[in-house]
């Protein structure tokens, strides 16, 4: 027997929220006209699950306002009634020069025969945000850099080297940083006062796997002279903000698109600057902007989604009072969260990059999917209790499961599942490595896990409270940048 069960979401301008310790979740395309009722079929359910949907279809749904903190959106329904401005130039034209600008580029790629340089000019398309139109061009140079002898007196340039090969998967050992050290195994004093040189090696640094301490110990000795030079106003722009950006969220595992932003208009002062790439990533970035917002406005119109079992086990829990241990609670709430689903979305449209092997990683309940689960719902969670965040109706949260079952402060439970979060971030990074060959596949996933920090970061609930990113999302997606 089939029951309807209208979902115990809090809609506003066409995004479902979740209860507490769940995102958003966005609607496939054509899944439901609007106004239509959602209708949920249990044929085989527990005395339970038929009790809460008893429960659940008996009852209307109560106004947001009234039973949780969520609230609207900041941006109300800008998006929906949102008419497209005209770009600043005609979009003819924007695309005809972005042609040609492209071609000048891959005429760049072409002429570089320095190793140095190459690296420079993958790690400026990449944080330009423009390495998509470039991937046979940065696949060429990595795997040339991959076969070639590197030898170099530059900390900069070695660990340039040492966090290119690995943001590609490409296995190095952390022994090409000893050249830097001393008789007694530490790093020598005169590379404490190259602040470029510590940042290329804090950020190499972050793409450390488990057992790794020779790279633990590299990312403290950088952070400690950083900070030095930070508090001691000794840097000049642009690579102040660069470091205090990287201090904040290591390069590794910030959100790209955010720091394009930034990096557009840092770019310009530095002195390798390819003034064609900054020209390029200009006109491209206002291209996408245009594309964003038509999507956004279609996005910002859908309203339902199915519940999913999950949801329903958490209900159990919540009508039986039961309180379920931490890992039993990881355990669901991983799946709760949706990543599994986000993982399986990530090989859509890939063509011939999505090998069975690709599908199966992204599919499958493996390390890496795992971790993108972990560190999103610890981050979720963390957020939420900090923020003092719940709602009636939800059920306890891994803090809190965690405080109640090892008996700890709250301040003891958040250091260990912070510690965690660190932990999940190095098993991603060995996924790069040990999946290298569906590596196309797994930059979409570690693409997703980046995304993370840009909703909780500074232990803030952006996603649901979208005032924390208001500016942000303006300039993302609405405000143009000026050519």
């Amino acid at each position: 027997m089939s029951t309807s069960i209208p979902l115990p979401f809090f809609f506003s301008h066409g995004v479902v929220h979740a209860r507490i310790g769940h995102p958003p979740i966005w609607p496939p395309v054509g899944l439901l006209s609007a106004g239509a009722p959602a209708k949920v079929s249990f044929r085989r359910q527990s005395n339970a699950h038929r009790h809460a949907a008893q429960v659940v279809s008996t009852e209307s749904i109560t106004p947001a306002k009234e039973v949780s903190s969520f609230e609207p959106s900041v941006w109300g329904d800008f998006f929906i009634n949102y008419d497209t401005k005209p770009l600043q130039r005609s979009e003819d034209w924007m695309m005809e020069k972005a042609d040609k600008l492209k071609q000048d580029v891959r005429i760049l790629f072409e002429t570089h025969n320095d190793t140095a340089k190459k690296m420079h000019l993958v790690d400026a398309v990449q944080r330009l945000g423009i390495d998509h139109l470039f991937q046979d061009e940065i696949n060429n140079v990595i795997s040339d850099i991959k076969e070639s002898e590197f030898t170099s007196s530059s900390l900069h340039e070695v660990a340039l080297h040492f966090r290119l090969l690995r943001e590609h998967g490409i296995w190095v050992s952390p022994d090409v940083f000893e050249k830097f050290k001393g008789e007694d195994g530490r790093f020598i004093n005169t590379i404490a006062d190259e602040p470029r040189a510590l940042l290329s090696l804090y950020n190499a640094a972050h793409l450390l796997v488990h057992d790794e301490p020779e790279l633990e110990e590299a990312m403290s000795f950088a952070r400690h002279h950083l900070e030095s030079m930070r508090d001691g106003s000794r840097l000049k722009a642009p690579l102040d903000n660069q470091i205090n950006r990287a201090l904040h969220l290591p390069l590794p595992i910030t959100y790209k698109r955010v720091e394009m932003l930034h990096y557009m208009l840092e770019y310009g002062q530095e002195e390798e600057c390819i003034v064609v790439l900054l020209d390029l990533a200009k006109l491209e970035f206002n291209l996408l902007q245009h594309v964003h917002l038509k999507e956004l406005k279609a996005f910002s119109q859908y309203q339902f989604q199915n519940l999913s079992t999950y949801y329903l086990q958490e209900f159990e829990w919540l009508h039986q009072n039961y309180k379920p241990g931490f890992k039993e609670r990881v355990a669901l709430s991983t799946l709760s969260i949706s990543v599994a689903v986000l993982c399986v979305t990530a090989t859509v449209g890939r063509g011939d990059a999505v090998t069975k092997e690709s599908f199966e990683l992204a599919t499958g309940r493996t390390s890496a999917v795992i971790a993108c689960a972990k560190i999103m719902r610890f981050m979720n969670d963390i957020a939420a209790f900090k923020s003092g965040r719940k709602n009636k109706g939800d059920a306890a949260n891994t803090v809190e499961c965690y405080m109640n079952e090892n008996k700890v402060t709250s301040e003891v439970a958040l250091d260990k599942i912070e510690s965690m979060i660190e932990s999940e971030w190095r098993t991603l990074n060995q996924v790069r490595c040990d999946h290298h060959q569906q590596f196309p596949v797994v930059q979409r996933l570690l693409n997703l896990a980046v995304s993370v920090p840009f909703f909780y970061d500074k232990k803030k609930d952006a996603y649901t409270f979208s005032r924390y990113i208001q500016e942000i999302v303006g300039d993302l997606f609405v405000n143009p940048v000026p050519l």
